[in-house]
């Protein structure tokens, strides 16, 4: 019965923490240490003769990466000893393997088994190793500090014994990535790390991942639309911008037909990034200087990534690619949002081997055309 109740609280404490929200924080640091301070309840088997008592345990861990580290514990436990019918004191030593849970929100559950030793001062006799498993949570008041609820089976091995902890307390995290999570570069309240648009001017609205909110409008279908029939631009290694018309040969002059024009322009990415680089600064003005001497032209902005990653990733990967070139159009040329259409593939349509690194580059891409109407 003592060992159910012991185990409601602790689910209770979970539940609670669970209702504050999992906000991200980024709590788990690779590279960082965690030291824990928890008090609780110590539950013996009742073939030991001993009395369930109060239990001190402190902890010291590293994490290897975001979701696995080890720890070392040390539990005391205050017990009494009914064969000797006096006060007596258990401690225990033990190192554990932890994985963490979704460990950037602000409540991290966990996993924890490991083995350890057990030392019983019952006329200096020692009681040998154990094995234990549980689990928790660590609930994150700052991306420092944490509230942490612990429970976990004992099972000393050479006399299957099972018993069981359960205790509440704090957990701090010292060193680790010195990256600043809650730095926010362009002051549009979305945090760097999870800006999709970085550099939006003060003052534009933006959605949850930081780009502008008449682009989320925009983009908010899942699956990609089919674009204007225009054969996909070449590979473009940084060459210059050509603006011509297109070559007629009509056999006789057809009146009050007037002159089509079309711009191309590739804009490659690094891998996995967003980040468009200063040599495609001159093409893209030159895709605004276009649209501005044609008013009435809309252009047509695809994403595409290479095949490394998931299906689902590239296609949201292919879409931060059109939304910044879009962005940077209307935030550095002044180009109305209304003039855009925007289509997004992943990796499904490659102009290159993708076994290659050349190949890879040139699918890591975002083609841009525009046809004055």
């Amino acid at each position: 019965m003592k060992k159910m109740k012991v185990v409601a609280l602790v689910l209770i404490a979970f539940v609670v923490a669970a209702f504050f929200g999992t906000a991200a924080f980024a709590q788990i640091k690779p590279g960082s240490f965690n030291m824990s301070h928890l008090g609780g309840y110590y539950l013996f088997e009742g073939n030991q003769d001993r009395d369930n008592g109060p239990t001190y345990m402190g902890t010291l861990g590293y994490n290897i990466t975001e979701k696995f580290g080890f720890e070392m514990a040390y539990n005391y436990v205050d017990t009494e000893s009914e064969i000797r019918g006096g006060d007596d004191e258990a401690h225990m030593l033990r190192l554990d393997g932890i994985y963490h849970f979704m460990p950037e929100n602000r409540l991290v559950p966990y996993l924890s088994a490991g083995l350890g030793s057990t030392s019983l001062h019952d006329d200096g006799k020692d009681y040998g190793p154990f094995f234990n498993m549980g689990g928790g949570f660590k609930y994150f008041f700052t991306d420092r500090v944490a509230f942490r609820g612990d429970i976990r089976h004992i099972l000393d091995m050479p006399h299957t014994y099972n018993n069981l902890s359960a205790t509440l307390g704090l957990s701090f995290v010292i060193g680790g990535d010195t990256v600043d999570k809650n730095k926010d570069s362009d002051g549009d309240g979305v945090y760097d790390h999870k800006d999709q648009c970085p550099g939006t001017p003060p003052g534009v609205k933006v959605d949850a991942v930081g780009c502008p909110e008449e682009i989320k409008a925009e983009v908010t279908p899942t699956t990609p639309v089919e674009p204007i029939e225009v054969e996909p631009a070449p590979f473009i290694e940084e060459a210059p911008v050509v603006v011509a018309p297109v070559e007629e040969t009509p056999t006789e002059p057809i009146p009050d037909t007037p002159t089509v024009e079309k711009i191309e322009v590739v804009v490659e990415f690094e891998y996995d990034r967003t980040i468009i680089r200063p040599v495609y600064n001159s093409q893209l003005k030159a895709v605004a200087d276009f649209m501005e001497r044609h008013p009435n032209s809309v252009a047509s902005i695809e994403g595409h990534t290479d095949s490394r990653g998931s299906e689902s990733y590239n296609m949201s990967l292919s879409r931060r690619r059109a939304v910044v070139i879009k962005r940077y159009l209307m935030n550095n040329h002044h180009v109305a949002s209304k003039r855009f259409k925007l289509y997004w593939y992943g990796e499904s349509r490659p102009v290159a081997d993708n076994d290659t690194n050349e190949g890879r580059e040139r699918n890591r891409r975002s083609i841009i055309i525009s046809i004055s109407e």
